[in-house]
């Protein structure tokens, strides 16, 4: 992998986690409404999209090292 590869690969890995992380901590700490579903659901509803973005970012890592 060239450094001019790397550094795209690092910085959208960046962007998608930092974002997803800045979302996930939105939905938790800010909407009120989310807790009326039950703790367990609201916890799965929100984690697992932030989850999926991480397989995908260490997916993306592994097909291109």
């Amino acid at each position: 992998m060239s450094t001019a590869d790397f550094l795209v690969v690092l910085f959208g890995s960046v962007l998608v986690v930092v974002g997803l992380v800045a979302i996930v901590a939105r939905e938790l700490g800010t909407h009120p409404e989310r807790r009326l579903v039950g703790s367990f659901r609201d916890a799965v509803e929100v984690l697992l999209p932030l989850l999926g973005a991480v397989a995908l970012v260490v997916s993306v890592w592994i097909s291109v090292s």
